[in-house]
């Protein structure tokens, strides 16, 4: 029974160390991605966030390897690891919320900027049709 155990523990400890390292591989992938995301073209930013989504979903299957194991985490080392991989998991929360504020921040410059030339040509379009008015008005007035 105790080896069963034992084993069980093993596995946690090698489930955790795996998750561990994914966590600081998709932080260090983030942190690098966080301090470009602003000089970076849209389709390099999506494919990036494609990348740290493969990375997300391997740490959830992770997860959930080690959900299925019927193990307490009563070891120092489990503690030592689960402490390890939240305070990674709060990093990398707090990375994805500054990339997002800064995409963001990039989209609404993106619609700012659309909508002045959207009005500039609207502007422009309603000054054309104003001086065709005024020069329809000029011509009945001269006939």
């Amino acid at each position: 029974m105790n080896t069963i155990r034992q084993k069980s523990t093993d596995e946690l400890k090698q489930i955790l160390n795996e998750e561990l390292e994914s966590f600081i591989s998709v932080l260090q992938f983030s942190e690098k991605f966080l301090s470009e995301v602003h000089s970076l073209p849209v389709n390099i930013i999506s494919r990036m966030v494609e990348y740290r989504q493969e990375w997300i979903e391997k740490i959830q299957k992770l997860e959930d390897r080690r959900k299925k194991l019927d193990t307490d985490p009563d070891t120092e080392e489990v503690k030592v690891y689960l402490r390890e991989i939240a305070q990674a998991a709060r990093q990398l929360v707090e990375i994805d919320q500054q990339i997002y504020r800064e995409l963001q921040k990039r989209k609404l410059e993106f619609v700012r900027e659309h909508s002045e030339i959207v009005e500039q040509t609207n502007y422009q379009k309603k000054l054309e049709q104003s001086k065709g008015h005024i020069s329809r008005r000029l011509d009945i007035t001269r006939e």
